[in-house]
């Protein structure tokens, strides 16, 4: 991890919009550097050598060393045989400069403009010369030399075979045509220079305004939620780009928040209210057992235990309901066939009471990826309030199938129902329908709303609706697991459901 130090230097104490600025002119201004140097090197090159060439293909028009077919042409090697004055009016007639000197270097014959300031060239110059080449199948050699009053470029060929003694052929011209041609290209390219870096200054800051106004209103957003408004949001428009994916991502955070803070105003809220009741109750039992008899302390005492498992029980149901609220886990979750959750709740029930005998027909194997133990409670809610709420000796009936892409779980009681207008309030915790349905039932009123939680957390729904003949039926359906290598269960019953939810008759949560 860098340290603090390191931190600075990654991300100094600038605007984004300035960093960006300040990260695009320096690659800008690289590029423009050695652009410039490549430029100058190249013009530098292309002039050293394309003055060279011109000289000596001048030269050799000048002599007529250039008439004639390909093998008729006369070489540089000619000259020697002839007057080296001639050779030398010749050129200057042609307004070169010239001067043709002996294998020692010795002016023999000179003549052109200047050609007294053209300086004589140096034994290594010679050595230069007879071991240098300066072009395809041309022997020689060339440097700038200083002259009276101007910088000169000096050629110097051999009048013969560059490895013998021959004569020489130097030529001159002036070099202020390129020096000013490199000077107006460096100027030319300085203005370019400037220009560019002003118009990449001015994008640079347009660009990290652009990306740093976004980023802004982030941080003012998040300002505003650590100062505890929840509903605030980024609210930037979608995108492919980092920053909307951040916002996104922001956005979804601070939602997932409310809820938790929202679920953990109404677990607190949900519990005092709920709490209160008992809590009376205990305390106004515990002041009459000061001055009871023991006949009302034993009666007092089982109302404390009473109230005493039922705010356990309210309490757990609290908790419940809370992680169900949370972010969907989904490590817990595996695939298994529900065919035999529901007979081993079948078989629970009965023996826990008799007296409200449970029918369970089932078609096809149910097959669901979910949380069994979260499943188990969505099942023993519905089937509790179904015994609960029945007449004594009358059955509940499940029945479970599959249908395709889901699981279809119906549990009906043949109790009173609820009425119509209740119907869409029945998931709201602690809601409680009519007198039949209140505490004195043992209900909290959480049954149904830990229902709806599990079940939003599983992608599934919940129904509840009258039967026409009596009685509430409460239906679930859960995603079907994908398995085709599993045979279904020889134990399965065959069972058709005929009945289904229409939007008059049924509550979707």
């Amino acid at each position: 991890m860098p340290s603090a130090r390191e931190r600075r230097i990654l991300l100094p104490d600038l605007p984004l919009a300035w960093l960006v600025a300040a990260g695009y002119v320096t690659c800008l201004v690289a590029t423009l550097l050695l652009l410039t140097l490549v430029l100058h090197q190249l013009l530098a090159r292309y002039l050293w050598f394309s003055t060279q060439m011109r000289l000596v293909g001048q030269a050799r028009s000048a002599l007529g060393l250039t008439e004639g077919g390909r093998d008729q042409r006369l070489a540089l090697s000619d000259l020697a045989r002839r007057e080296p004055h001639e050779v030398v009016r010749l050129l200057a007639e042609a307004g070169l400069t010239s001067r043709i000197l002996d294998p020692q270097g010795r002016t023999v014959a000179q003549a052109g403009p200047g050609v007294t300031g053209m300086p004589l060239p140096s034994p290594e110059h010679l050595v230069r010369a007879r071991n240098g080449r300066m072009g395809r199948r041309l022997a020689g050699t060339a440097w700038l030399a200083e002259g009276p009053r101007r910088r000169m470029l000096l050629v110097l060929v051999p009048l013969g075979p560059p490895r013998g003694s021959p004569a020489w052929l130097q030529l001159g011209a002036p070099w202020r045509f390129a020096e000013e041609l490199n000077t107006e290209l460096g100027r030319m390219l300085l203005w370019t220079g400037l220009g560019a870096l002003l118009l990449g200054l001015g994008t640079s800051l347009v660009i990290g305004r652009l990306l740093a106004r976004p980023l802004q209103h982030l941080a003012a957003t998040a300002h505003r939620v650590a100062g505890g408004d929840l509903q605030a949001r980024a609210g930037l428009p979608a995108g492919r780009n980092e920053i909307s994916a951040v916002a996104a991502a922001f956005d979804e955070m601070v939602a997932r928040l409310e809820q938790s803070f929202a679920a953990q105003k109404r677990f607190v809220a949900d519990a005092s209210h709920e709490l209160k009741t008992p809590l009376t109750s205990i305390s106004g039992m515990a002041e009459l057992l000061e001055q009871a008899s023991p006949e009302e302390q034993r009666r007092a005492l089982g109302i404390l235990q009473k109230e005493a498992d039922r705010m356990g029980r309210l309490i757990e149901e609290l908790l419940v309901l809370s992680r169900a609220e949370e972010q969907p886990r989904t490590e817990n979750r595996t695939t298994f066939e529900a065919s035999g959750l529901l007979r081993e709740l079948v078989e629970r029930a009965s023996l826990v009471d008799p007296s409200h005998p449970v029918e369970l027909e089932i078609r096809d194997p149910l097959w669901v990826r979910a949380d069994r133990d979260g499943l188990v409670r969505v099942l023993q809610n519905l089937l509790d309030n179904a015994r609960k709420h029945s007449p004594s000796g009358s059955p509940v009936k499940i029945e479970g199938k599959a249908l395709p892409g889901q699981v279809e779980i119906l549990v009906r009681d043949r109790g009173p129902g609820i009425p119509e207008q209740d119907l869409p309030h029945v998931f709201e915790r602690f809601y409680r329908a009519d007198p039949s349905r209140a505490r004195s039932t043992g209900g909290s009123g959480l049954g149904l709303a830990i229902v709806r939680e599990v079940l939003q957390a599983h992608q599934g729904q919940a129904y509840l609706r009258n039967h026409p003949e009596g009685g509430l039926e409460a239906l679930i359906r859960l995603p079907s697991a994908n398995l085709q290598d599993h045979d279904p269960p020889s134990s399965a019953a065959s069972f058709t459901m005929r009945t289904q939810p229409t939007d008059t008759e049924e509550v979707e949560r």
